[in-house]
């Protein structure tokens, strides 16, 4: 398992066994609509709604056979449901950071891997725009800025 926490937006990363998976059952426990940050923030960013979960799934090529069930649901945001909804994202190997992979090259590998793998390849539009670095970066993006514009409405 691997968590990420940065600030706020909070990231929750989660490995391929969904069953046991501490930040997982930390979020459920915490932020059980999946609307809010999973960690206590000051009040008044609570208040001004600045604080925001975003639930990413990692290792989808290490999901053992017949278990990619569970994780098309949470993409699917029909279990578990996060405002932001679940996105996917396969990062390079050890080996292949060891072999220098340029961020370009491992972003080519993740999309192939979407684009070639199944059930991966066999999504719907809605789900499939949900996989990958890049989409999710285009999320993240859209939701800070979001967050901005929210912080900053009246400010002269």
């Amino acid at each position: 398992m691997t968590a990420y926490t940065t600030g706020a937006p909070d990231w929750n990363a989660l490995a391929a066994d969904l069953e046991n998976q501490g930040a997982r059952e930390l979020a459920k426990r915490i932020d059980p609509s999946g609307g809010r940050t999973i960690r206590k923030l000051p009040d008044i960013s609570v208040a001004l709604g600045l604080s925001v979960t975003v639930a990413v799934l990692t290792k989808p090529d290490r999901i053992p056979t017949g278990e990619e069930h569970s994780w098309l649901l949470l993409l699917r945001n029909a279990r578990e449901r996060h405002k932001h909804g679940w996105h996917c994202v396969k990062q390079p190997s050890g080996e292949d950071m060891d072999n220098g992979i340029t961020w370009a090259e491992a972003r080519d590998a993740e999309t192939r891997f979407f684009a070639e793998t199944e059930p991966w390849a066999s999504l719907d539009t809605f789900v499939r725009g949900r996989l990958g670095t890049v989409p999710l970066a285009k999320a993240l993006g859209e939701i800070l800025f979001a967050l901005i514009a929210k912080r900053y409405v009246g400010c002269t």
